[in-house]
């Protein structure tokens, strides 16, 4: 629903009820025709009608509001008494404004009917004729009926523009014109003329506007949400119950009851939504106060206003919103003068947006502005004492924005009494993080600043993870939630120990994790594996380890008593389907209560880089089967989806196996096809492993998805020498196959691959210093496929000593490597003169920031990960053609 239909939305559901009003207050006008009062609530509501109409462009509606309230005017001043006659019209006024809202409500148009043109008229005549009357009765001004009647019409109907109609000047939005004087000779009435009927005496249309809004005081509806959520305890309660029995009869009941009540809440909950607009509405008179005050010039550009939240959370942003408006109009926007000379528009530019995202509202204020100066958050910080200089040297852009966050801290030269970038931003982080949500800076030097919040939909019943710590439950609010992990005896080696912290590399991200027991402060269960939460409260990630995982339920929130405010690492407590109690974790207190800053996790990132070389990657593969007999493996880093189809879908087309997915056709590929193994046994439904590359798709056909795991690859390259595949490694107790992707694709289409190599006479020479087997093959492959011709060695010493010997175009290397690191390589070779136009590229699975930034240091010139085939290719093509032009 746009904007515009929301407000017509609003304006009929006001106006029904207003109208029923009417009819009451003119039968007590009739008892009390100088009633002042009355006279001005009557004159207002029908003021209200006839200002809304015109902002519809309601003509007909318009005007005979406007005659109405002409009327009423008089009546009002006190010019004229109010008879029996002036409100039989004003009531049939009444009756004609409740079909037209009949009208509108139905369809959304005014109604074309020659009645509402003829009662127009009448009433625009009466309106003259009480006119006249409050002049004390004035000269008697003669006028040919049947020639204003016509008049009349015609402005009537230009202003209902009918299209056949000439174009005159309208009845309403100003005073009425006065009617042509013709004089004539007074004439007689004959006995067979009689007099047109009175208006009052005219018959009008009976309209019954149904009732389809009710107005509800604000408590009833959170009492109602209470008790929605007493429902869904006790429906959790009954479906555990049943769960426990056998008898179907009561099954079925509980289903029943359970899908009555999830639709019960859900109505109700929609009772508490309201439109972001009630907030982002308030906003112009502020930007137009705040410009003014300033001596800037601000236009504010609303985006999403019918984005609906929860009444409480609407409530709870008010405060954050307008700090932040009022942050970016008198530190973010600049003076007019200064955006000339910059080559801006005078004007700068505001944006409020909201938007759904992921089962969260997304709200952006974002201005055009000069942006925020990264190196001199820095310096700040650093003259206040929160961070070294060298701590400075390794933050990004991103991490040196978080700052903005700390308490006190501003950029700002001079802190004006408006605000200041960065003055109250503390508060504002924890407010939002309050609600179980985050905020986020993005900013550009000279081009302006996004402060982007998130914020779940409603705070009164949410999907909740249940675990356990020491036979105890604890929910987890599912919006924090970001990743399951088992700690069996394998995953454990990725817990890593650094001074009286512990740390857990996933996907070579370090993690910093603890344990809910120590927290709690109770005793650790003995001979439990665990699992590992991880988290996200905003600013970082952390790890959660947990005895045990239940399931995930909706919870309802109940809040703590007073007794437990200090308590920071509970956001309040719900009952579970058993009728006991459980508290839930509020994730921003449990990451304080870790006592690491997002620097000092960084900081870790880097000494683990710097330590971890030599020891054996571990990567998340896919296992899967295509005969029940053989296990494959691939990394699930290279499949961009899995998806089931059934065995009718696949159709065989042109001499290639198709389906039709997602509205393009899909070749598939058999295995069997290409390698020799058992062929993919007939079955009711498949696997698809779908690969992508640019606009090209393609997709393996496999008979069932084992598992996804992470674990070391040791990859036996001798036992199984095969095109196609890459070696062997004993997983899960069972020889597996690892294949190469890239070459069983290029096997099947030779032309799925865009070959993006540099023109060139021959072959472009790559050495490629790899430790990893598995890695080590896969790339040489689609290089070699690409044309390239390849060198491999094991690690960085063995690259060195074959630089010695022998002529390279470009150097790949890997980071983590034994004997001789990536960087130490990289630094080697830049201090070799012979090699100072050498290009090197970095391949690697770590790629943040920091390690881009300490490659380039050491003399990395691309830095890519390994699995993108397509961004590697690219690079090492650029790479080249800048090599062959500064050779030129």
């Amino acid at each position: 629903m746009s904007f515009e239909e929301d407000v017509l939305k609003d304006f009929i559901t006001e106006a029904k009820e207003n109208l029923e009003r009417l009819d009451e207050e003119f039968v007590e006008l009739e008892q009390r025709p100088e009633d002042k009062e009355l006279l001005s609530s009557i004159f207002r509501t029908i003021h209200t009608i006839k200002g809304t109409a015109g902002f519809f462009g309601f003509k007909t509606l318009e005007a005979i509001a406007h005659f109405a309230e002409d009327i009423l005017s008089k009546l009002r001043d006190g010019l004229v008494v109010a008879d029996e006659e002036t409100i039989d019209v004003l009531l049939k006024s009444v009756d004609y404004i409740k079909a037209i809202i009949a009208a509108l409500e139905e369809t959304g148009k005014e109604p074309v009917d020659e009645t509402y043109l003829d009662f127009l008229v009448d009433l625009r005549n009466f309106a003259e004729k009480v006119a006249q009357k409050a002049q004390g009765g004035g000269k008697e001004q003669k006028k040919e009926k049947a020639e204003t009647k016509v008049e009349a019409k015609e402005e009537v109907s230009e202003a209902s523009e009918k299209p056949e109609e000439p174009k005159k000047e309208a009845a309403s939005e100003a005073s009425p014109p006065a009617p042509k004087e013709e004089p004539k000779a007074k004439e007689e009435p004959t006995k067979k003329e009689q007099k047109p009927p009175k208006v009052a005496d005219k018959p009008s249309p009976h309209v019954q506007l149904a009732e389809t809004h009710v107005r509800v005081d604000v408590r009833l509806l959170d009492q109602l949400m209470n008790l929605a959520g007493e429902l869904v305890l006790s429906r959790n309660r009954l479906v555990q119950i049943a769960s426990r029995m056998s008898d179907s009869e009561l099954q079925n009941a509980t289903q029943n009851l359970s899908l009555v009540t999830t639709e019960l809440q859900e109505k109700i909950m929609k009772t508490r939504m309201q439109p972001i607009g009630n907030v982002f509405n308030k906003f112009p008179r502020i930007v137009r106060d705040l410009a003014r005050s300033t001596g800037k010039k601000v236009n504010l550009r609303i985006e999403g206003a019918d984005t609906e939240l929860d009444r409480s959370i609407i409530d709870a942003i008010k405060d954050p919103l307008t700090h932040l408006v009022r942050n970016s109009i008198d530190h973010g926007i600049e003076d007019p003068d200064v955006r000339v000379q910059v080559g801006k528009p005078p004007v700068g530019t505001l944006v409020l947006r909201a938007y759904h995202e992921g089962g969260q509202v997304v709200i952006e204020i974002e201005d055009d502005g000069r942006g925020i100066d990264v190196q001199k958050v820095k310096q700040k910080a650093i003259e206040k004492g929160l961070i070294t200089p060298q701590e400075a040297e390794r933050l990004s852009d991103r991490e040196a924005l978080a700052l903005i966050f700390k308490p006190g801290f501003s950029t700002a030269e001079k802190v004006t009494n408006i605000s200041g970038r960065g003055v109250g931003m503390d508060v504002v982080k924890t407010n939002v993080e309050k609600l179980g949500g985050s905020i986020d800076i993005q900013s550009v030097l000279g081009a302006g600043t996004t402060v982007r919040l998130k914020i779940p939909l409603t705070l009164a019943i949410i999907p909740a993870l249940v675990v356990t710590c020491n036979e105890e439950r604890y929910a987890i609010p599912q919006v924090s939630l970001r990743e399951l992990v088992g700690l069996s005896e394998e995953t454990r080696k990725n817990i890593h120990r650094i001074g009286d912290s512990e740390f857990f590399r996933l996907r070579g991200e370090m993690v910093p994790i603890i344990k809910l027991s120590k927290i709690l402060g109770v005793e650790e269960k003995e001979n439990v594996e665990g699992s590992l939460v991880i988290l996200t409260s905003g600013a970082m990630d952390f790890g959660l380890v947990v005895d045990e995982i239940w399931d995930s339920e909706e919870i309802v929130v109940k809040p703590l008593g007073k007794h437990f405010k200090d308590l920071t690492i509970f956001a309040g407590a719900t009952i579970m389907g058993d009728g006991k109690m459980a508290l839930i974790l509020d994730v921003v207190g449990l990451s304080r209560k870790i006592g690491l800053k997002t620097e000092d996790v960084d900081r870790v990132k880097e000494t683990m880089t710097t330590t971890a070389f030599g020891e054996d990657e571990q990567q998340f593969i896919l296992l899967f089967n295509v005969s029940p007999e053989e296990q494959f493996a691939i990394p699930l880093a290279l499949v961009a989806r899995l998806d089931k189809i059934p065995a009718e879908k696949i159709e065989y087309v042109g001499g290639k196996e198709i389906i039709q997915y997602r509205g393009r056709s899909m070749p598939i590929i058999r295995l069997e096809n290409f390698l020799p193994i058992q062929p993919l046994p007939e079955q009711d439904e498949y696997h698809l492993l779908v690969f992508t590359e640019g606009q090209n798709e393609v997709a393996f056909l496999v008979s069932r998805i084992v598992d996804s795991i992470q674990t070391k690859i040791d990859l036996d390259e001798k036992l199984y020498q095969i095109e196609g595949v890459l070696g062997s490694s004993i997983i899960k107790d069972r020889t597996t196959l690892f294949l190469d992707v890239y070459k069983i694709i290029e096997m099947h289409d030779p032309y799925f691959f865009v070959k993006v190599i540099p023109q060139e006479d021959r072959p472009y020479r790559v050495l490629l210093a790899e430790d990893s087997p598995f890695f080590r093959q896969m790339i040489a492959n689609y290089l070699a496929a690409s044309g390239y011709e390849v060198e491999t060695a094991i690690d960085g010493e063995e690259a060195w000593e074959k630089l010695q010997k022998d002529q390279y175009d470009v150097l790949i290397t890997d980071i983590e490597m034994p004997r001789m690191t990536g960087l130490e390589l990289a630094k080697k070779v830049r201090s070799d003169e012979r090699f100072a136009n050498l290009p090197i590229m970095a391949l690697t699975s770590l790629a943040s920031d920091e390690d881009r930034r300490r490659g380039l240091e050491a003399g990395i010139d691309e830095y890519q990960v390994k699995l993108e085939r397509g961004n590697v290719l690219e690079a090492l093509a650029r790479l080249l053609s800048r090599k062959e032009a500064e050779a030129a």
